[in-house]
């Protein structure tokens, strides 16, 4: 007997019907770094816990499944085939925008005792609501919606050798001038922009829509580099270039960090 067919509202085009066990993370990854030889894992950054098995919840519907899928291949190749510097076209704020829609989305569809109370005061704000909305209706028409200047995306890229790319980390997270949503997996650690003091620190990270470069450095301001590595711990701090084992400050900003990749 096959699987009982899941049905309810899809959360992307809102039109009721079969659902499909999404993937929050695209399922590539699990399958080719996650379940390697050597073992990967997924961090949950609200509680530092972590699993070997892949999070899904009933999200899409066919259609709209099928519509990340081709963005996810993209990635897929990027992930295998890309370097900094490469060029990439339109597909990749669309991606981007899609991973941090749904990590947000599930972060807010778990129960209150799978969330750290610095999880649940940030996702108290109106501002995530508002972000949800906004990427929901700009992955729906295939524009940019009102209001996607306020919430952007933002890029690093991982080192193809480091072990990191044998896990996953995903969580919502405040640094203090930054309140953003965190997905770190494979080629890619994406930042979406949930509020911030100061947009422009990190203007040469951001994914803009439609044809662009990859980085080819990894410049943010310390505040969010520093905040991360500590969250990640050791793992994240391979990615980024070290002095003394400090942050090392880019030549042409007192306030950012800058990692090779």
């Amino acid at each position: 007997m096959g699987k009982e067919k899941k049905m309810g509202e899809c959360r992307l085009c809102r039109k009721s019907g079969e659902l499909r066990d999404s993937h929050v993370i695209p399922d590539w990854v699990y399958k080719n770094e996650i379940r390697d030889p050597n073992g990967g894992s997924v961090l949950d950054l609200n509680k530092m816990r972590r699993s070997p098995y892949a999070i899904t919840l009933p999200l899409l519907c066919p259609d709209c499944e099928q519509k990340f899928g081709r963005w996810e291949n993209q990635a897929k190749r990027l992930s295998t085939s890309g370097k900094p510097g490469d060029k990439h076209g339109p597909w990749l704020f669309w991606f981007a925008t899609s991973i941090s829609w749904r990590n947000l989305l599930w972060q807010t569809t778990r129960s209150p005792d799978e969330l750290s109370q610095r999880t649940k005061a940030i996702l108290a704000y109106d501002f995530v609501a508002e972000a949800l909305e906004c990427w929901r209706t700009s992955l729906l028409t295939d524009q940019p919606a009102p209001g996607s200047s306020r919430f952007r995306q933002y890029l690093f890229l991982v080192d193809k050798e480091y072990h990191l790319r044998q896990s996953i980390t995903l969580g919502v997270l405040n640094s203090g001038e930054h309140v953003f949503v965190w997905s770190r997996f494979s080629f890619f650690g994406i930042l979406g922009l949930l509020d911030a003091k100061d947009q422009k620190s990190l203007r040469r990270s951001e994914i803009k829509f439609g044809d662009g470069t990859l980085p080819t450095a990894n410049v943010a301001p310390a505040s969010v580099l520093s905040f991360l590595v500590e969250i990640e711990r050791a793992e994240l701090s391979r990615v980024f270039e070290y002095a003394d084992k400090k942050l090392k400050p880019s030549g042409d900003a007192s306030d950012d960090v800058k990692g090779t990749t």
